[in-house]
């Protein structure tokens, strides 16, 4: 009688690890990637946030209302230009008399010029002369008017019915000149 004996292997080929180590790899590469993936959508939303703040701090918000009238008018609203900086939304750099702000608040202990940099710590870079704010790490920017034109942020027209006390509407020979 021929006794057969029979091998009983308990371990891993080659092979096999090698295919498992290739699995864990692709696995690890798609996780850094999807984790690169959301710290760069967090740049980019913290920075866009920040740079409608720098908006509102300079040209003020339209969306706050009191008693029907607009109350937010920012830098432009109580000096009557864009800043020449954004350090003069903090601190009245130009000496302008009508300054009224800081117009941003500086949260970071760490660093109180945070408002000046981007997601990707870069220096924002501000267009006074076109009135945009750009974030240089981002690649993007934002405006600050709604029209082409800088300037139109210092032209407001006003229109509506002059009365008097009473309520009455002057004749037109009693207006001469009207100033606001």
């Amino acid at each position: 009688m021929n006794k057969k004996t029979i091998q009983k292997n308990d371990g891993f080929t080659l092979i096999e690890l090698i295919v498992v180590i290739i699995i864990m790899g692709i696995l690890a590469l798609a996780g850094v990637k999807a984790i690169s993936k959301s710290n760069e959508n967090a740049r980019y939303h913290s920075t866009l946030r920040e740079m409608e703040a720098l908006k509102i701090a300079i040209v003020g918000d339209d969306r706050i209302i009191e008693d029907g009238k607009r109350v937010s008018f920012g830098y432009v609203g109580d000096v009557g230009e864009l800043p020449p900086t954004l350090e003069d939304l903090v601190t009245n750099v130009s000496g302008k008399p009508n300054w009224n702000g800081p117009y941003v608040k500086q949260n970071f202990l760490d660093n109180p010029n945070d408002y000046l940099y981007d997601g990707w710590n870069e220096r924002y870079n501000y267009y006074p002369s076109t009135a945009q704010i750009e974030s240089p790490g981002g690649g993007f920017s934002i405006s600050l008017v709604e029209t082409q034109d800088p300037n139109d942020l210092e032209k407001n027209e006003i229109t509506g019915i002059i009365t008097d006390r009473d309520g009455n509407t002057p004749i037109a020979s009693d207006v001469v000149n009207i100033h606001i």
